[in-house]
Formats: structure tokens, C-alpha cells, sequence
């Protein structure tokens, strides 16, 4: 079995001139945000999993909020990895993350709209937008990520931030 979830950055700053988009970095109520939606996640859940963030510092910053909420330092491993930032669609994620990953049943990405809304509703077969802190948890009857689809997704869940 393979367990994808994908998770939208938290609430972060404004980008200004001074501040390019990569640079953005967490509020208080986004750190807030993810400490309360954390505690809707079944440690199970995270257990032997890879925590990829792409190299936005909202998104990784995200990351190791969850890792610290959840005290999950012993439970996941952590990696930042620039594509998440450029992600565009499902198959992207696919060949370009998950397989170079593939000893790891239980990837988390903490990444950016419109990819993780884009890649749910693929995933889904119906429209869903992902705001910001949300999470979406997939499980595939399946042993390898090329092998994920909508046709053997077994269970999911979405946790919805509904702050966007």
C-alpha cells in the first residue's frame, strides 16, 4: 500500500518588494493553524513516512511545525526538494518526486495551490480546492508510486483548513 498526503502551506506573510515570493515565511496564526488542524492527524498516519516541502520557506516551515506538534522527530524523515515549488500537475508528481522516493510508502508533500488542488481533484475524479493548512490524505491499493491512480485509491480523507 502507498499513502500520499498532500498539504497546502500554512497562513504566511505578504510578498512585497523586499520580499520575494520564496521568502515568505510564517505568521503566528499560521503557526497557530497548524497546531490546531495537527492534532486531526492520527500519528499512524505520519509513521515511516517522508516529509518533502518544497523550498518555499512557508512550506517547509509548515513541515517542521507539523514534525514538532505532532512530535514526530523519530517518526519521519524530512527533505526539502525545489520541484514542489514548480509542480504543476499529478504527473509531475509522479515522475519527478515519488519515484525517486520509492522505498518510502508514506510520502507527505507541503506544497502550493493551484498544484495540491489540481492534483486532489485528479485524484478524486471531482473538483476540490485546498486552502491553505488543508491536508489531503490518499491510500492506494498499490506497491509502487507509478502505479497510483483514481482506480486504486482504497480511502481518503481531507481536513479542511477553510481559511484561505
Amino acid at each position: 500500500m502507498k499513502k500520499l498526503t498532500l498539504v497546502r502551506h500554512s497562513l504566511a506573510c505578504k510578498s512585497s518588494e523586499a520580499i520575494n515570493d520564496r521568502a515568505r515565511y510564517l505568521t503566528n496564526e499560521g503557526i497557530a493553524l497548524i497546531k490546531e488542524l495537527s492534532i486531526k492527524v492520527n500519528r499512524s498516519f505520519i509513521e515511516d513516512s517522508l516529509f518533502i516541502a518544497s523550498n518555499a520557506i512557508r512550506a517547509y516551515q509548515t513541515a517542521i511545525e507539523f514534525i514538532v506538534t505532532l512530535n514526530a522527530y523519530d517518526k519521519v524523515s524530512f527533505k526539502i526538494e525545489p520541484f514542489v515549488y514548480e509542480l504543476v500537475n499529478f504527473n509531475e508528481l509522479v515522475s519527478n518526486i515519488l519515484v525517486k522516493f520509492e522505498s518510502y510508502s508514506n510520502m507527505w508533500i507541503f506544497g502550493h495551490n493551484p498544484s495540491l488542488s489540481n492534483i486532489s481533484s485528479t485524484l478524486l475524479g471531482k473538483k476540490i480546492f485546498m486552502n491553505k493548512c488543508s491536508i489531503v490524505h490518499f491510500e492506494f491499493n498499490v506497491n509502487k508510486w507509478n502505479d497510483i491512480s483514481p482506480s486504486n485509491l482504497i480511502n481518503y480523507f481531507f481536513i479542511d483548513s477553510k481559511i484561505d
